[in-house]
């Protein structure tokens, strides 16, 4: 018969102890997320963009587009919203959303994916990614080394006291 030592027993059964009251309790308390999730009738709008990963639902006029909003009206009198946006990798595309895609709240990623939908093929551009000046080139970035110090440009060494107009040294010894 195989014998079990009493402390192992009692430690197998304080984690079990704890496990069991991790899992009823969670780990977190859920009720404080939702309050702060809805927004509050006094607060002013929030603006999301349509590129954040948030999963509250907002509507489309919270969305901060790349453009403004213009509306254009087809041959059959359907209403169309044109607007650029900019997507998850910093591409900005052209839409071409029907108005009765705009009504509704979706989450951004899902209006990502509306836009994705309307979006016109022709119409990709690159955002602009401004360069920081303070930036080093890291390029060659094994061997990075700091930049040198910036050296005024080369001028010839004027001396400043008097010039001897002659020898320096004691004479010379003549020869025989």
């Amino acid at each position: 018969m195989i014998r079990i030592r009493p402390d192992c027993i009692r430690a197998y059964v304080a984690m079990s102890v704890f496990a069991v009251v991790l899992v009823m309790a969670g780990c977190g308390n859920s009720s404080d997320t939702s309050s702060s999730a809805a927004p509050n009738a006094s607060s002013p709008a929030k603006r999301a963009t349509a590129a954040m990963p948030v999963a509250v639902p907002v509507i489309f006029e919270q969305l901060s587009l790349q453009s403004k909003v213009s509306k254009k009206a087809d041959s059959n009198g359907l209403m169309f919203y044109v607007f650029s946006y900019a997507d998850r990798d910093g591409k900005l595309h052209k839409c071409e959303l029907p108005a009765a895609m705009a009504q509704g709240q979706r989450t951004p990623d899902a209006w990502l994916r509306v836009f994705d939908t309307y979006r016109l093929e022709e119409t990709v551009v690159k955002r602009k990614a401004t360069k920081d000046a303070n930036k080093d080139n890291m390029s060659d970035f094994p061997f990075v080394a700091p930049r040198p110090p910036a050296a005024p440009s080369p001028q010839p060494v004027v001396p400043t006291g008097p010039v001897p107009s002659g020898p320096t040294g004691p004479p010379m010894p003549r020869g025989p």
